[in-house]
């Protein structure tokens, strides 16, 4: 949560300060950054007090302060247990999204109250969510190896992040502190905007979506169509950003795109460009945890210094008059780097996603060019529930899956899969059964395409109450409670991609 231009903390149209923490410890972390940190009390979000949890700062700059969150793992010696990283989208999504609403140890209900996530990646890894360091302070945690988990605009940090720290590593700098990177996980990532503004017209008209739901009529079908490939449209600009790179040009393209190509569907539906099954404004997942971290008590306990904001409108607008959402950045081809340097990769997408949808991430990854990936076949996952919630296609360290009836952020709606395949990835186990150790030579045999159609059942035609709870056995909204609303809807504006002004 950097301090500058009030991002990640805190969007600057509502930002302020809070009383400032006195209690914070101060130590030194790796290539010298100052560490402030507290330890959480437990029930802050850990429910189990022999468990703990650390939250504070580091100071990478004057007036640049990063807040991370991290966690021990549970049911297990923290100090031997595998180390992973989450950074959310965005740009300028916060990781708390990441931490309350999807994978971290907790949530928050209606009432405010804090409820224990039996499903939290900490059941087998030590977790760090930072909000776009710091291991040096914290011997006893620090590791020569770790794995690095993000979503959305991650499919641009996570490749490129790590194959920079790779590039680092392969230098052998005099005193520097080696990181060896053992997996990246990507859940439905923005990688290359060429493939998946097309994506845009695959989903929603052909070959379509697996939901049996064809949004529009002929005629927006059509306009869509050349949007996309008529001369001059957005397949040419696109292409014209690859190949000149200038910011102007490629910030001209990615907002044609935008405006003519992705938001048809905001424009025309009114739904949830993060799953399609709902409109607007969709209650999932919950958002009641942005007035729990603003409540003083909270404030108090994890050395806040801002109030909270889940997305920082400025860090989304910097990055997009740079036309950094439209550009490819070398993600694809890092992705290739870091398999060849021995590092396992994940792509995992929900299919009820439209923003970066299972069939964009399933044509960037044949582009990978992972060797066997072409031949291998999509298989079903196999679960401790017994319940087929996806289909994996993989070649040795490589997979792509497709997760059934998840939106965007697959651990709120799928959160016993999401569970195990993470453990299968950074363990590196097969993950279609997470029985086997994976070899070079490990290739699925299945189908060379994932046909599952779920159907429409779980498409709403009507706007889900602001009390309901989403079941995560039936795939749709449980019945609305009696109890009232504590916050609005978060599906407001671009979250994870740049925010136009």
């Amino acid at each position: 949560m950097a301090f500058r231009s009030l991002a990640l903390f805190a969007a600057s149209a509502v930002a302020q300060f809070v009383p400032a923490p006195t209690d914070l410890i101060s130590a030194k972390g790796y290539a010298g950054f100052n560490v402030r940190y507290k330890q959480v009390p437990p029930g802050i979000c850990e429910q189990d007090p022999n468990v703990k949890s650390y939250s504070g700062y580091v100071d990478v700059a004057p007036d640049q302060h990063i807040f991370w969150w991290f966690f021990e793992a549970r049911n297990q010696d923290p100090s031997e247990a595998p180390l992973t990283t989450w950074i959310n989208g965005g740009p300028g999504a916060s990781s708390m999204i990441g931490l309350f609403q999807e994978l971290g140890p907790c949530g928050v209900d209606s009432n405010g109250n804090v409820y224990n996530n039996p499903f939290s990646w900490s059941n087998v890894s030590n977790m760090l969510f930072i909000d776009q360091g710091f291991m040096g302070a914290f011997p006893q945690y620090s590791r020569e190896t770790y794995n690095f988990a993000t979503e959305s605009y991650g499919g641009h940090y996570g490749p490129v992040f790590n194959e920079y720290i790779e590039l680092q590593n392969a230098k052998n700098i005099s005193g520097a502190h080696r990181i060896k990177l053992e997996s990246v996980l990507i859940g439905n990532g923005w990688y290359d905007p060429l493939l998946q503004y097309i994506a845009y017209y695959n989903f929603t008209v052909y070959p379509g979506n697996t939901y049996d739901y064809s949004p529009y009529n002929a005629s927006i079908k059509a306009q869509l169509y050349n949007n996309l490939f008529g001369p001059g449209n957005c397949v040419d600009q696109i292409k014209a950003c690859y190949a000149i790179g200038t910011n102007e040009v490629c910030s001209t393209a990615d907002t044609f795109c935008a405006d003519v190509v992705e938001e048809v569907y905001d424009n025309v539906l009114d739904r949830d460009e993060y799953d399609i099954r709902e409109l607007e404004p969709d209650p999932f997942p919950y958002d009641f945890y942005v007035d729990y971290l603003n409540t003083p008590k909270v404030q108090s306990a994890i050395g806040a210094y801002q109030n909270f904001s889940e997305a920082s409108n400025a860090v989304g607008n910097d990055f997009g008059t740079t036309g950094d959402d439209g550009r490819e950045e070398g993600t694809v081809e890092d992705m290739k780097k870091l398999l060849d340097q021995g590092v396992t990769v994940m792509m995992y997408t929900g299919d009820a996603d439209y923003n970066c949808n299972w069939l964009g991430g399933e044509a960037v990854s044949k582009e990978v060019g992972q060797p066997g990936f072409g031949a291998a076949g999509y298989v079903n996952i196999s679960t401790s529930d017994m319940i087929v919630h996806g289909q994996v296609k993989q070649s040795g360290a490589f997979s792509f899956l497709r997760i059934y009836e998840s939106g965007h952020e697959v651990p709120f709606y799928q959160p016993l899969v999401s569970l195990e395949i993470f453990e299968r990835a950074i363990k590196g186990l097969d993950i279609a059964t997470g029985k086997l150790k994976v070899t070079e030579s490990y290739k699925t045999v299945g189908t060379s395409s994932s046909t599952f159609r779920e159907g429409n059942s779980t498409i709403q035609f009507s706007v889900v109450n602001s009390t309901a709870t989403f079941n995560t056995t039936t795939n749709a909204p449980n019945p609305p409670s009696k109890l009232g609303r504590r916050s609005a809807p978060r599906h407001k504006g671009k979250l994870f991609k740049p925010i136009s002004t």
